[in-house]
């Protein structure tokens, strides 16, 4: 995974990017709402995300 990938949380479906690698097994995601605004920048563990290309919906 590397900075600026779009990512999403395989949870809850959350839509992020990546700022930076902070290690091995974590990342620091930026996740904004429709408008861009960012609304939290956390750290993420890898295992919680997915890569899938999200600039085609599925269906």
């Amino acid at each position: 995974m590397k900075p600026l990938a779009t990512v999403r949380l395989r949870r809850d479906l959350l839509v992020g990017t990546i700022l930076e690698e902070l290690d091995e097994k974590t990342v620091l995601v930026e996740f904004a709402d429709e408008q861009g605004k960012a609304l939290e920048i956390l750290p993420v563990p890898k295992a919680l995300l997915t890569t899938d290309d999200l600039s085609h919906p599925a269906g």
